[in-house]
């Protein structure tokens, strides 16, 4: 298991000494990012710098570390993710920053997330946070009291807010995970989900000659982000159509563990309804087990 302690004395030394760059990031309609890298003092680079430090140092040093699972997080870790996995994205972004535009070209408002790149002799590290909206606390009135007097605060409008928090450090190759969901949409990874689910659905000829009203399947699946990114999951593997090779077995994991599953073992078909969605993906995974000890049936459901 990778030591994050030591990662985190490698990222400190390089935050201590090294210098920042600040840029904001932009999504255009057209999936392509640009950035901008305003001037920044060095207050704000201090400032810039404690953030960071309080957004890593607890996390680097109390929690443990798991392979990046795109179902979702486990509580008390931090996510690796190596850069290959999501080269294209990593270095459409990266390469932004190489050249800034020169001049806003959109709202203060419309920033989708803030990179900070700090470097030293020794080394760079990123750190991405994701801008927050601030749609609410624009339409609120923001005032100063002085003498028993409220004074409104004019051009509110021009603001920009920098959460505190860090998202992701990418670092030496790897992509350390903070926040999960974050990840996500900061690199635009969940619009990818739909169309790696389809493909891998379409070709699978298994699932439409076995699976009965399998259009209807497909259809439900394209309205479920949480089920797209199980199938992308477990496209990676050459276990998702088990329980169509084994009808009958199929048929005993239904009775079990009550899933009211339409199954006619003979003419070798599931009758699929747009309630049994959560289960079909389940015996898909394989979800379904008996430990070993306590012959316990249970569901696994982030396999």
């Amino acid at each position: 298991m990778e030591d994050l302690k030591s990662k985190y004395n490698e990222v400190h030394e390089i935050l201590n000494n090294g210098d920042i760059e600040f840029y904001l990031m932009h999504w255009t309609v057209s999936r392509k990012i640009e950035s901008v890298s305003p001037t920044i003092s060095k207050s704000i680079k201090s400032k810039f710098r404690q953030n960071i430090l309080d957004s890593i140092t607890k996390p680097f040093n109390e929690l443990t570390v798991s392979d990046y699972n795109i179902i979702g997080s486990t509580d008390d870790t931090i996510e690796k993710v190596d850069i290959s996995e999501y080269k294209k994205e990593i270095d459409d972004v990266l390469n932004s920053l190489k050249n800034p535009m020169p001049k806003y070209k959109f709202s203060n408002d419309n920033f989708d997330f803030f990179i900070y790149k700090v470097t030293n002799e020794s080394g760079t590290f990123y750190a991405f946070s994701k801008s927050r909206s601030l749609k609410k606390i624009r339409q609120s009135i923001f005032g100063r009291l002085s003498n028993k007097t409220f004074t409104k605060i004019e051009n509110m409008d021009d603001f920009i807010c920098i959460d505190k928090n860090v998202d992701l450090i990418l670092y030496n190759g790897k992509i350390y995970v903070l926040n999960h969901l974050q990840f996500e949409r900061m690199f635009k990874i969940s619009d990818e989900f739909q169309k790696i689910a389809k493909d891998f659905l379409d070709n699978q000829p298994k699932f439409k000659q076995k699976i009965k009203n399998f259009e209807n399947f497909q259809d439900d699946v394209s309205k479920n982000k949480n089920v797209q990114k199980r199938i992308v999951k477990l496209s990676k593997r050459n276990s998702s159509t088990l329980f169509l090779d084994d009808l009958k077995s199929t048929s005993n994991i239904s009775k079990k563990f009550n899933l009211g599953l339409q199954i006619d073992v003979k003419n070798g078909k599931i009758n699929y309804t747009s309630d049994q969605l959560g289960n079909l993906i389940n015996l898909m995974q394989d979800s379904y087990y008996k430990t070993l000890l306590g012959e316990e049936d249970g569901i696994d459901t982030r396999r």
